[in-house]
């Protein structure tokens, strides 16, 4: 599945910009480096979401960037890859849009902007950028659509201004880098700490008996595997570990499971819709798992399946994720 990514440039004390939309305070020191990380960064992309506002005098800027015979390399390569974005540019209202390589995603709730951004991560392509405007970028991070955030720190602080982030957001750092201009590149992840419950198992001594755990998320080998542990020490439900990741040729994904009673099993899993499967077909023990997600992404609620020939099926347990 795509994934959504904030890039967001801001001062060491956690400003987008001053009070008043100011940006005189970006490091305007020469460095190669940095230039080329970001065009490689927006490389990554082929499309972006963009906030009216911001796009009506982005993308201007950028086209003539492109057309300006004055233009530093550095500017016409940044130019380059901004102008073959595809900009997914987000209103309110019907608004007309007089570029190319734009289209208009009329969002007018919450509830509108989370199913699009759903469905859109669910199509095929390169990893969906939010490349500027801090009202689309503080509504991304409020609503838990970011994926990873990209964030080039300057060696500036300014006192006050305007923040990306207007409440708690806990964070998994994934990388940093400094630049000899004195930027650094910090890269984090969500936080991914979960408490789960279950209840109404055949394994607890009584159906009323519930067992409780956690679990935690961890990117390996450059984001090429997840890794998921869960579990806690008795009577919660048993240490294990879960690790997840597809072939490029499918959306499913395989799932290596493994727990400290020695039991060793391979899942299939597939999210869509707001819907979370697991399964797995072998004789003498297949399971089935199905999950839905809250509204706001913080809540699974889901039950496991068993069957002891692949037909008669019988449930497993309950089973609630919530997010901490």
């Amino acid at each position: 599945m795509r994934k959504v990514v904030l890039y967001m440039t801001m001062t060491c004390d956690g400003f987008f910009s001053g009070p008043h939309g100011e940006l005189d305070w970006m490091s305007q020191a020469p460095d190669q480096e940095l230039i080329d990380d970001i065009v490689a960064l927006f490389q990554g992309f082929d499309s972006g979401f963009i906030g009216y506002p911001t796009a009506s005098e982005m993308i201007p800027y950028w086209l003539n960037v492109a057309k300006n015979p004055s233009a530093s390399k550095d500017e016409l390569a940044i130019a380059q890859v901004v102008n073959t974005l595809h900009s997914i540019i987000l209103s309110n209202k019907e608004e007309k849009l007089e570029w190319e390589n734009t289209e208009l995603l009329l969002v007018k709730s919450d509830n509108d902007l989370i199913e699009a951004v759903k469905k859109i991560k669910q199509q095929p392509g390169k990893d969906l950028g939010v490349p500027g405007g801090i009202r689309t970028a503080q509504t991304f991070v409020r609503l838990g659509l970011i994926d990873e955030y990209v964030l080039m720190v300057h060696p500036v602080a300014i006192g006050n201004g305007q923040h990306v982030f207007t409440d708690r957001v806990n964070l998994e750092l994934v990388s940093t880098k400094t630049y000899k201009s004195g930027v650094m590149r910090v890269c984090y992840r969500p936080g991914s700490d979960w408490e789960m419950e279950l209840s109404n198992a055949s394994f607890l001594p009584r159906p009323s008996d519930t067992a409780k755990g956690l679990i935690s998320f961890e990117w390996v080998q450059d984001g090429a595997f997840l890794l998921m542990r869960m579990g806690d020490k008795p009577p919660g439900p048993p240490a294990a570990m879960w690790l997840i990741s597809r072939d490029e040729s499918t959306p499913d994904y395989t799932v290596l499971y493994y727990d400290n009673r020695g039991v060793s099993r391979v899942y299939e899993m597939s999210f869509a819709d707001g819907v979370w499967k697991i399964w797995r077909e072998a004789p003498g023990f297949s399971q089935r798992f199905d999950g839905r997600f809250s509204d706001d992404g913080n809540t699974v609620t889901a039950s496991w399946e068993k069957s002891l020939d692949g037909t008669k099926w019988e449930h497993d347990f309950n089973v609630t994720y919530t997010r901490r």
